[in-house]
């Protein structure tokens, strides 16, 4: 196991303190802890392969829906142009200089939704973009909704939300680790209520987030979330029949916390080796520090005596 390096320097720390070695200590880890799913690499490929092939078409669609926008932008600005310079120039043979900024603002909002309409069609978008949610602010609010809808206890299906069977996370390209870390633990707080389709959490390799990202026609693509009634859906679930299902007894609900215990050994006690320095010397460095304090109290007691009984030096100015 790596063990976890932080260079940074302690605020604590004096220059005057003596030689120093490393040495690991043992601390407890927080039993609230939920680990990533431990998923092979060639699972992983194998996910990623048929995620792609889900995901055809779209780059596509992408492409050409950016560029019929930039092209209905420009028409649109071309046709204002002359509108505008003829109702500036109507308002001033009027003499209405003064209220020609108002008159093209009023104008302007009626032309746009009116005159300013192109022909412009969009192609139809893949079927597969209504039941995915990309980015990991997006992906994290709907986890949110899903898990108090659960915990509030709403069932009705007209006001329940889509829930989602999967999340894809690229979790090796993803830097700093810590901005995905809350993933597993709002996964195991759904999964925790019992509910008829379990959230799955599957890691891609490294390099996954460029290739989905290229695939999906946007910029990044760190974390998917794939609806539960996607097209399509049970080729990819019958790739991760293996992975496990995230549960925690302690987010679980008052109805599946009886459950869950019964379903969930004990978790074992895990202690970590946290590196640190220790004086080589010890004796050396209690003698500074006791030093240290003496001098501080000193200059303590000197400042809180008056400032009549303090001794001035003749040398020093005001």
């Amino acid at each position: 196991m790596s063990v976890k390096v932080h260079t940074h320097g302690s605020n604590r720390e004096r220059s005057h303190q003596t030689e120093k070695k490393v040495v690991f200590k043992g601390v407890f880890d927080s039993p609230f802890r939920i680990h990533w799913p431990s998923i092979s690499v060639n699972l992983q490929n194998l996910v990623l392969a048929q995620v792609l092939s889900l995901l055809d078409g779209v780059s596509e669609y992408q492409r050409t829906r950016l560029q019929l926008l930039k092209k209905r932008k420009r028409e649109q600005s071309e046709t204002a142009r002359p509108r505008k310079k003829k109702r500036e120039t109507e308002a001033k043979t009027n003499g209405l200089e003064n209220s020609s900024t108002t008159t093209a603002a009023d104008s302007g909002s009626s032309f746009t939704s009116t005159d300013m309409q192109t022909d412009i069609t969009f192609p139809n978008p893949p079927a597969i973009l209504a039941h995915l949610t990309t980015g990991i602010n997006q992906v994290t609010k709907r986890l949110e909704v899903l898990v108090r809808t659960r915990r509030g206890g709403i069932v009705d299906k007209d006001t329940h939300p889509i829930g989602i069977r999967i999340v894809l996370v690229c979790r090796a390209d993803v830097n700093p680790p810590m901005l995905i870390d809350h993933v597993p633990h709002l996964v195991a707080a759904y999964n925790s209520t019992k509910p008829p389709d379990p959230i799955l959490l599957v890691s891609l390799p490294q390099g996954a987030e460029l290739t989905l990202s290229e695939v999906m026609g946007i910029r990044r693509v760190a974390v998917m979330a794939i609806n539960s009634d996607a097209p399509a859906l049970s080729s990819l679930l019958s790739l991760v029949t293996s992975v496990p299902i995230l549960t925690a007894s302690w987010l679980a609900t008052e109805v599946a916390v009886a459950e869950l215990k019964r379903a969930t050994p004990i978790i074992p006690t895990h202690i970590k080796q946290l590196r640190t320095t220790t004086p080589k010397d010890m004796k050396v460095a209690k003698g500074q520090r006791a030093s240290g304090r003496a001098a501080a109290k000193e200059k303590k007691k000197e400042k809180s005596k008056p400032v009549g009984s303090r001794h001035i030096s003749p040398f020093s100015s005001y």
